[in-house]
């Protein structure tokens, strides 16, 4: 038998961990490197959050119409944020648990640091304890995502200028809420918001909303 390929991918989120798991399905020898947690943005700091709070609104939305189909409810819906977010958290994780496992049954490693192409074939890797590594490779994929634009027009503090990520570990519902930009992200959180209670105004240079720009 001949050796398997070995592949090695920085990045563990959704371009990263379905391209390893792929890998490995096809008989490769794959090391995936991820600095944060596998599952990448999408995961953790975008698709699966927000739609969790989505699916949250929407039943909201259909518990206040209760009355038109024969239901009686006592008093008036309201909100318990932290039970919300709770929830949104355990969504979150349980995908998270579920991408690990998989790693686990097609034999992928996994490598918890930060790395850095140094060559061709070779990759530097920067543990969380500090220390350093070298994986060797026959083929590297860079699946190394994105991460919010810090513009400096504005002083992001995590309280009152907020990033998308920062949207995401609120722990009250804010009365009114500017968001800067009238992308997929930005219709998404100002949906969310409002449906929560939330005075929600947008600014967008663009000409439309929904820019995939």
């Amino acid at each position: 038998m001949t050796n398997p390929i070995k592949i090695v991918i920085i990045g563990g989120g959704p371009g990263g961990y379905v391209a390893a798991i792929r890998a490995a399905q096809l008989g490769a020898k794959v090391t995936v490197i991820e600095q944060d947690k596998v599952g990448g943005t999408c995961l953790h700091r975008g698709c699966i959050p927000t739609k969790s709070m989505v699916a949250a609104v929407q039943v909201y939305e259909k518990v206040k119409k209760a009355s038109e189909y024969g239901i009686v409810l006592e008093g008036e819906p309201r909100w318990d944020f932290a039970k919300l977010m709770d929830r949104t958290r355990s969504v979150v994780d349980l995908q998270h648990r579920g991408i690990r496992n998989l790693f686990k049954s097609w034999g992928v490693e996994l490598i918890e640091g930060r790395g850095r192409l140094i060559g061709p074939r070779t990759v530097e890797v920067v543990l969380r304890g500090g220390d350093k590594m070298m994986v060797e490779a026959d083929r590297v994929i860079i699946a190394t995502g994105s991460r919010p634009a810090l513009l400096p027009l504005f002083p992001f503090d995590g309280e009152a200028v907020l990033t998308s990520d920062d949207a995401l570990d609120l722990n009250k519902i804010p009365k009114s809420l500017l968001i800067v930009g009238a992308g997929v992200s930005g219709c998404e959180f100002a949906s969310i918001f409002r449906l929560l209670g939330t005075e929600v105004t947008m600014v967008e240079m663009l000409p439309r909303s929904l820019s995939t720009e």
